[in-house]
């Protein structure tokens, strides 16, 4: 196996990588739930809010990060 030699990631590609503008997008059920939880039970416990939403984009950007990358490696055509 040949070792590649890969440029290093700035900061606009790793937001294209990522995919930011639809993370966005993906905050609308977020939002919506808290919208629900004040209506429906008059309070947010904003520690566990917090704490999920963390984990919950975390979670997207490695997934839409690594899925893009893989992506680019394996679309690359040699030639």
């Amino acid at each position: 196996m040949t070792k590649k030699d890969y440029a290093k990631i700035t900061w606009p590609i790793f937001f294209q990588l990522i995919s930011l503008p639809q993370k966005l997008t993906g905050l609308m059920p977020l939002l919506f739930g808290f919208a629900y939880a004040q209506y429906a039970f008059g309070r947010i416990d904003w520690i566990n809010t917090l704490l999920y939403f963390l984990a919950q984009f975390c979670v997207a950007l490695f997934v839409s990060g690594f899925n893009h990358v893989q992506d680019f490696k394996k679309a690359k055509d040699s030639k």
